[in-house]
């Protein structure tokens, strides 16, 4: 079970509301935006007029009320305080004994609807989960103890208690919209890369007042996050080490020639009319001089991003895992399929690692019940998470247009780019299986099952198309 970190709670809802739509096929289930043009806070699906998996017009406007209020404050701060007064003179003295102090926020037990709970000064109205009692009590510190003159001066390690973290186009917003069907889980309802835009109190601050405990009152919900370049940025990790030390992470991963191919194209949609460079060009680094990491837009020097993200190098799946340093990095072979890259670790780092396959997604029957079990018990939660939904068709790329420059990989003059990817395939495979799965702190589901899966990526699907 999840280690329960969290001493102090709050009562905010969190107002979601999902209608799951996913898509047919476990290779295009990576249908994350990850988009330099925004600074971290919204990507392109939190568009105010789209509903990522449905959704209704109540959820559009409760995402719009929200916006609002976490991008100007001061004025949604106005806008509650003439609430509040207006609904205080209508209700009067019928709130006595049934609120605690400030804002309107009802601090009581559950059970007793008679007994108010006297707050010290510096603590802000709230609930946290006492798993003893097995009730909502007490409250977390004010966010001015936590975040003063732009910096985090507090504890704030309370906030998070896990992450999905990478890859991009493996199945990070399908699994972000899946979790958030579980009673005991919050996550953000679209893509939050704050840390990898170097801005760590904006996490802080917008994740402050998210309700931590179930609506009967009775189990802890456990809130993440999800942003698929946290940990091959400059800063990402950075942050969860300072500030978020022992958030856990979800990893999800993919045969390197399907996710090139579906990376390039992505970008190519969705970048157009600017053209992508030629997918010949992005055999090597992502950036210049800077193996295994990628670009952050307004962070990294512009000279250095001319790929968009998109190379070869960046396959190379366990040049990123090593970070979490979960291996000992202490012998010939593990540091010939590393090419030496030991200094771009990131101590401090607590959490633990749940890796999967993004074909682990698309699993059915009993296969598909125990994953879920699993990484229910890995999250901490005490009802499991539902049966995978059913799949729905979907066309992520609607205008034909913009499709002009799409990659077929499997094309003779692309021989090149799958032998660079078959080879980090395969070294990213065994350094996974023989190194990080050795580590008590890095969880998988169906371990055979999952290194069958992984042994594919030194396999040129091309071979057999239908595996594209």
């Amino acid at each position: 079970m999840c280690r329960d970190k969290h001493a102090m709670m709050s009562t905010k809802p969190r107002g979601q509301d999902y209608s799951y739509q996913g898509p047919v096929d476990p290779m295009e289930l990576g249908l994350e935006l990850e988009d330099e043009s925004l600074h971290g806070s919204l990507s392109q699906e939190e568009d105010m007029d789209m509903v990522p998996f449905g959704g209704s017009s109540e959820v559009r406007d409760v995402r719009r009320r929200r916006f609002f209020l976490v991008h100007f404050p001061s004025v949604g701060l106005i806008l509650t305080s003439l609430a509040a007064l207006a609904i205080g003179a209508l209700i009067g003295t019928f709130a006595s004994g049934t609120r605690g102090g400030g804002m309107g926020v009802d601090t009581d037990t559950p059970g007793d609807a008679s007994a108010p709970v006297e707050l010290p000064p510096n603590l802000a109205p709230g609930r946290s989960f006492d798993g003893a009692a097995g009730n909502a009590t007490s409250a977390h510190p004010a966010l001015s103890d936590l975040v003063q003159n732009g910096e985090i001066v507090g504890d704030v390690d309370w906030e998070l208690d896990f992450a999905i973290v990478g890859f991009p186009k493996c199945g990070t917003s399908y699994l972000m919209r899946y979790l958030a069907l579980g009673e005991e889980l919050y996550l953000n309802d679209h893509e939050l890369c704050t840390l990898t835009f170097n801005d760590p109190v904006n996490l802080a601050k917008m994740y402050y007042d998210i309700d931590r405990v179930t609506e009967d009152g009775r189990r802890r919900v456990k809130v993440g996050l999800k942003c698929p370049k946290d940990f091959e940025s400059d800063f990402g990790l950075q942050h969860y080490s300072q500030y978020w030390p022992t958030t856990d992470f979800v990893i999800t991963t993919r045969h390197p020639v399907s996710w090139f191919q579906s990376f390039y194209n992505y970008r190519s949609y969705q970048h157009y009319p600017l053209r992508m460079p030629d997918p010949l060009d992005l055999i090597g680094e992502c950036r210049d001089n800077h193996p295994g990491r990628i670009c952050a837009h307004k962070i990294t020097p512009k000279e250095e991003c001319t790929k968009q993200n998109v190379c070869t190098d960046r396959s190379n799946f366990h040049y990123a895992l090593s970070r979490f340093q979960k291996t000992p990095m202490n012998t010939t072979r593990e540091l010939e399929l590393l090419k030496g890259r030991t200094m771009d670790t990131m101590g401090g780092l607590k959490g633990r690692v749940f890796i999967m396959e993004v074909g682990q997604l698309a699993l059915e029957g009993d296969a598909a019940d125990r994953f879920t079990r699993d990484l229910s018990d890995y999250l901490g939660m005490e009802k499991p998470l539902p049966p995978f939904p059913g799949h729905t068709s979907g066309n992520e790329y609607e205008v034909e247009e913009r499709r002009q420059d799409f990659m077929n990989i499997c094309e003779d003059r692309y021989i090149p780019i799958r032998t660079e990817l078959l080879k980090g395939g395969g070294a990213a495979a065994e350094w996974i299986r023989d190194y990080f799965l050795e580590s008590d702190e890095v969880h998988v589901s169906q371990k055979e099952m999952f290194l069958d899966m992984i042994a594919k990526w030194s396999i040129d699907p091309c071979d057999n198309v239908e595996a594209l």
